[in-house]
């Protein structure tokens, strides 16, 4: 009997290849984006699964109550308290940076390694191979370090790097001595690191600073909640007093750590919840689109097969076995459409990775998961849609009914349920048009924004290193004789990137008002070079050996948050900087982060050993020539090292590449969702004419013209897109609306945008509709009506 209604199922499908072509199609983009959907849900929910306590680690969070924000960083005295007063943490590990401007082993140089301090403990808390050395008492010797495979290799190629001793930083070089090598941690870790040394080494333990994640890991026995309210009894007694806002601890689970962006210092990598929850949605949203293409399609033409329902009711078929009948047929159909599914995502993977930013890979035995997972939905969805369309045959097929159902000539344009599963498909086809409309607005107004500064015809060299920074007074005097430079300045930080946060000196009147500012080193010429504007006061001098000593230029918002009324000549000191000073000028906020933060309180004062970054501006009219003058100065005074640059505006603009990427792929999903809707309404269409085309050929007769007949098709459809229209605005806004509240600065709602996605939907499904109305309006009666 399988092998029959197979035979027949195939059999009705190629009698019907234009239908079969649009549900096809229709399928395979549906299943494509369910696929890649999965694949990307799979690549991040697949972090930190190499650990085998994974279940059993936690992260502290601090919650600030009052302020509604969290902070990835614990006091360094809270691991070793915590595990006195709850026995259920069985190990704690806590991390810090360490200082690594610059490594040093013989006479090489390594710039911008990722290493951390931290406890002994870690080695049993978390998962790592080593690969040389011991684990024993690894980083027992406050002068030891552990490092990954590729660190150890880039410092010592391929001698044996234990017992070896290297230099690390830049100011105050401590030597640390090799004691292991651990392969390099896996792509989908949370926690990134190049080498790991003792937290022995770290001297700065007060509870005020809590810049050391710490994680947890518990007994597989407790309840997590129940050490949480045990933790929480020390936030009263040794951080609540540091922070009256209110602050508490939360056990964040490290298996969630990678989708969590709410924090503050967010950890490597990171990706937002919403995102993953978006992705699924979206997947779901367009395999129902290509699902609705199906069932309606299928219970349209269901109509002309009544006969062959009900010759299979007279030779005995039941009704049970008619829904078997129509549900092979569907499943058929979707296995087909599953196996190109699988072809055509291999084919589009690379793109998609290059728009998301992503890097998945698929690989058909090591992905067994998604497919299985995927093949089990499209079976699921593959019953439900054909259990409709079954139902139908069976109503059409029963012997009582059937000349009735003939007589009455059932007819699709009537049915409630197919224009409700149209509404839903336009609806969500307007939802995808006018998010993208939106976001793209959005995108375009933080690329185009006035940041207080001119970022145009400005590129950026990276000097950090020690060979360049040594040698940048002459490299600045001889880019300086270039004609077609305007001027040059240096800071520690690039604009936009990061900014140093630091305490202030309370001891000096006011400064208690301002708990942490950020700052950045520049040089004199910096404000210059950059356009920004004083306000009050004045700027640097070259001349001055003052203002490097003593001198402080403040922002708007830094004046504002002291309270001063006339802060030129105030007293100010940053403490990490132990540069007692005052205010020389101030000047108008301009965006040193992305637009995604308010602008906050900002100094600037000269450091001239913390320049990392040397900006030229160029004159507009012949920018890749001034390039090459300067690469050729360069390649004369800094040799064997490479002559690289950015142009800052292009860099800024880089800082939206999560925000890019998800316009990028919901321009894709919006174009996949269109052509879905339309390929449904063309076939929908399609049939609504053929099964009313002696209607058509009566109208004429009775005088009806081409257009007369156009505008009898377009109501219908016009009706239920201002249904569809209704029921997306609202979602629209809410996701939009949710969106933008990531940044600072954003745009209103363009409500215009909004209905410009319904007149494109609008433009769309009349396209789809109208050539074949058209041809149908124009064709002569006679041929329509000669059997009647």
């Amino acid at each position: 009997m399988f092998k029959s209604y197979l035979k027949a199922s195939f059999k009705h499908l190629l009698n019907n290849k234009l239908y079969t072509s649009i549900n096809l199609l229709s399928l395979i983009l549906g299943i494509t984006a369910c696929f890649l959907v999965v694949l990307s849900i799979a690549q991040v929910l697949g972090y930190d699964r190499f650990h085998k306590n994974l279940n059993n680690i936690y992260l502290l969070n601090l919650r600030f109550i009052n302020q509604d924000r969290y902070h990835d960083g614990s006091p360094a005295p809270l691991g070793p308290n915590l595990s006195e007063i709850a026995p259920e943490i069985v190990e704690f590990v806590r991390f810090a940076d360490m200082e690594t401007e610059l490594v040093r082993y013989k006479d090489k140089e390594f710039f911008n390694c990722n290493f951390k301090f931290t406890d002994p403990s870690v080695i049993d808390v978390f998962t790592f191979k080593f690969v040389k050395g011991s684990k024993q008492n690894v980083l027992a010797d406050p002068n030891s370090i552990l490092l990954t495979r590729t660190t150890a290799r880039k410092f010592f190629g391929e001698e044996n790097p234990i017992g070896k001793v290297i230099s690390v930083g830049k100011y105050r070089p401590k030597d640390f001595m090799v004691s292991g090598v651990i392969e390099d941690l896996p792509q989908k870790s949370s926690i990134h690191f190049d080498g790991l040394g003792s937290f022995a080494n770290v001297k700065e333990t007060r509870w005020g600073i809590r810049n050391f994640p710490t994680y947890l890991l518990l007994d597989p026995k407790c309840k997590p909640e129940d050490v949480e309210a045990k933790i929480q009894v020390m936030a009263r007694q040794y951080l609540a007093p540091e922070d009256p806002s209110g602050t508490e601890l939360i056990l964040q689970p490290m298996r969630d750590v990678h989708l969590n962006l709410g924090l503050l210092n967010k950890v490597p990598s990171t990706v937002q919840s919403k995102t993953i929850y978006l992705y699924g949605l979206v997947g779901l949203i367009i395999i129902f689109i290509s699902s609705i293409n199906f069932i309606n399609l299928t219970s349209a033409q269901v109509i002309k097969r009544q006969k062959e329902g009900w010759i299979r009711k007279v030779l005995g078929a039941q009704n049970s076995q008619l829904t078997v009948y129509i549900i092979i047929e569907t499943l058929a159909l979707f296995l087909l459409a599953f196996g190109s599914s699988i072809i055509v995502t291999v084919l589009v993977l690379p793109t998609f990775n290059r728009l998301s930013g992503s890097d998945i890979q698929f690989r058909f035995f090591q992905s067994t998961g998604a497919l299985l997972f995927v093949l089990g939905f499209i079976f699921l969805i593959g019953v439900i849609s054909g259990l409709y369309p079954s139902m139908i045959v069976r109503t059409l097929s029963n012997q009582s009914k059937v000349w009735e159902a003939g007589a009455k000539n059932i007819s699709f344009h009537k049915s409630m349920v197919n224009k409700l599963l149209i509404v839903f498909q336009l609806a969500m086809a307007m939802l995808f048009i006018g998010i993208t409309l939106l976001i793209n607005r959005q995108i375009r107004f933080v690329n185009n924004k006035d940041l207080g500064f001119e970022k145009e015809g400005i590129i950026v060299l990276p000097v950090y290193k020690q060979k360049v920074n040594s040698k940048m007074n002459l490299l600045q005097s001889q880019i300086g004789d270039i004609p077609d430079v305007s001027s040059f300045a240096a800071s520690s930080y690039l604009p936009g990137e990061r900014e140093f946060n630091q305490n202030l000196n309370t001891d000096i009147p006011d400064l208690d008002k301002l708990e942490r500012i950020s700052w950045i080193s520049v040089d004199q010429s910096f404000i210059e070079t950059l356009g920004i504007n004083i306000i009050e006061g004045r700027n640097f001098n070259k001349y001055s050996a003052q203002d490097e000593q003593y001198g402080y230029i403040l922002n708007q918002s830094a004046v504002i948050a002291l309270g001063w009324e006339q802060p030129i000549g105030m007293q100010f000191e940053i403490s990490g900087i132990d540069k007692t000073g005052y205010v020389i000028g101030v000047i108008e906020d301009f965006h040193f982060k992305n637009l995604h933060e308010a602008i906050k309180p900002l100094a600037l004062c000269i450091l001239s050993g913390e320049y990392q970054f040397l900006y030229i501006r160029l004159q507009p009219e012949n920018i890749q020539h001034s390039i090459a003058s300067i690469k050729a100065k360069w390649e004369e005074i800094i040799k064997d090292e490479p002559f690289e640059f950015i142009f800052l505006d292009q860099e800024l603009y880089s800082l939206y590449k999560p925000e890019i990427q998800t316009r990028r792929i919901f321009n894709v999903l919006s174009f996949a969702a269109i052509v879905i809707a339309c390929l449904g309404i063309f076939g929908i269409s399609l049939l609504s004419i053929t099964n009313r085309t002696q209607e058509i050929g009566i109208r004429k007769v009775n005088g009806a013209t081409a257009v007369d007949v156009l505008v009898m098709f377009y109501k219908s459809y016009l009706v239920i897109l201002g249904i569809a229209f209704i029921i997306a605005c609202p979602i629209i806004y809410y996701y939009i609306n949710n969106w933008l509240d990531n940044f600072a600065y954003r745009l209103d709602i363009s409500w215009y945008l909004i209905f410009l996605s319904g007149i494109i939907t609008l433009i769309l499904v009349l396209l789809s509709v109208s050539w074949q109305s058209l041809r149908a309006a124009r064709k002569n009666p006679t041929e329509t009506l000669r059997y009647e």
